[in-house]
């Protein structure tokens, strides 16, 4: 690693080290006084919950599809009246175009929230049209199959540091002749196998993981992905990836919230256009709602949402809704910060809470972009 890139990512450390402390000065945990009316908190924590979610998917590079999601939500230690709930989900998703994918996540919070270690592993391919700039559209398949873990420990102040360790396995074939050609000619064709090892730093003083009434959250990763001699012969790459969400309540019954959401996805070094940042929903950086994931691709990605959140009364105070807008871009390779076109969406949503004293929403969302129309359905918030 050059001394410019270790200069830039301690410079990064330190900002967010002081904006983690200056934040949280005066903040403090108050449970919202709707969960106190309503809950007993040591009989929820005794027990774990299941839910069997069987979803519609729509993905405008994947089209039509069914999710199916096992999951598992608990405490390992009811006593522990601190620390956010632990999750485990198994799902499969298929989809009409062929594409499928299935993975287990897990989501531990340990001993009043001093340790959070996570862990998700899956395995797909999925099939989708990439555009290639001045080379035009590419029908290709992604085979892919993904490990990441990490580890954070709180040190004061909800400020937690730690290791992450990723690996990425991706094989990108075209699915015609002219297909791959192009991919080839835009150097995505291949097998890349790529280990990464980093630290992440967050500071996290949301008054919930899953739908924030108040507070807010910032991370930074940075990861040193390092060549592997089975895969593409590449020199090693850095990523900087920085998430910022910040959510206030409107009203003291915290029915109306107002939440904002930026994502950075920053790369430096000799990266392989399989690990390039792809705009779009769910991956590449983010979930940029109203884009097809790689139709717009390049080096580095920004993004900036803006979200009101709205619960109501009806079905038990479990039906809520959404009005949102996003913009972001691509940049760094194909396009420079300045030419890199803007990609701008708007679009609302509705939410059901499945599990109403974890506050965990099932949810649809509906957009239109330079896309055009798209909708979504999934699990938790999109931040």
């Amino acid at each position: 690693m050059s001394s410019k890139i270790i200069k830039i990512n301690s410079l990064a450390i330190a900002i967010f080290l002081c904006f983690s402390c200056l934040q949280g000065v005066g903040q403090t945990k108050s449970k919202n006084k709707y969960q106190k009316q309503q809950f007993n908190t040591l009989e929820e924590r005794s027990k774990m919950k299941y839910r069997f979610i069987p979803l519609p998917s729509y993905d405008p590079a994947t089209k039509f599809g069914l999710l199916l999601t096992n999951l598992f939500t608990y405490y390992p230690n009811k006593n522990d009246t601190i620390s956010p709930p632990t999750t485990t989900g198994i799902f499969l998703m298929g989809t009409t175009n062929g594409s499928w994918f299935t993975g287990v996540a897990q989501s531990t919070y340990l001993d009043h929230d001093k340790w959070r270690l996570n862990g998700f592993f899956g395995i797909g391919g999925i099939n989708q049209t990439m555009t290639l700039g001045t080379l035009g559209d590419a029908d290709s398949k992604k085979q892919l199959a993904a490990i990441n873990i990490d580890f954070q420990r709180n040190i004061g102040h909800q400020i937690f540091i730690g290791l992450r360790y990723s690996y990425r396995n991706i094989n990108i074939t075209g699915r015609d002749d002219t297909s791959e050609d192009k991919l080839k000619q835009a150097g995505f064709t291949g097998r890349t196998i790529s280990n990464g090892l980093g630290i992440i730093g967050t500071a996290d003083h949301r008054d919930n993981i899953f739908f924030p009434y108040h507070g807010f959250y910032v991370k930074y990763q940075g990861i040193n992905y390092f060549a592997n001699s089975k895969g593409k012969g590449t020199d090693n790459y850095f990523a900087n990836i920085i998430d910022y969400a910040h959510f206030f309540s409107l009203n003291e019954e915290s029915s109306s919230i107002l939440a904002y959401h930026f994502v950075g996805n920053f790369l430096s070094g000799d990266v392989t256009p399989e690990n390039f940042s792809m705009y779009g929903h769910s991956r590449g950086g983010g979930m940029q709602r109203g884009y097809e994931t790689g139709s717009h691709i390049d080096k580095n990605l920004v993004n900036l949402d803006i979200e009101w959140r709205k619960r109501t009364g009806l079905f038990k105070s479990r039906f809520g809704y959404t009005i949102f807008t996003g913009i972001g871009k691509v940049y760094g390779y194909y396009d420079d910060f300045k030419d890199a076109e803007w990609l701008p969406s708007i679009g609302v949503g509705a939410r059901y809470m499945i599990l109403p004293y974890e506050r965990l929403n099932v949810r649809f969302d509906t957009t239109y972009s330079k896309d055009g129309f798209g909708f979504y359905f999934g699990i938790r918030e999109a931040f």
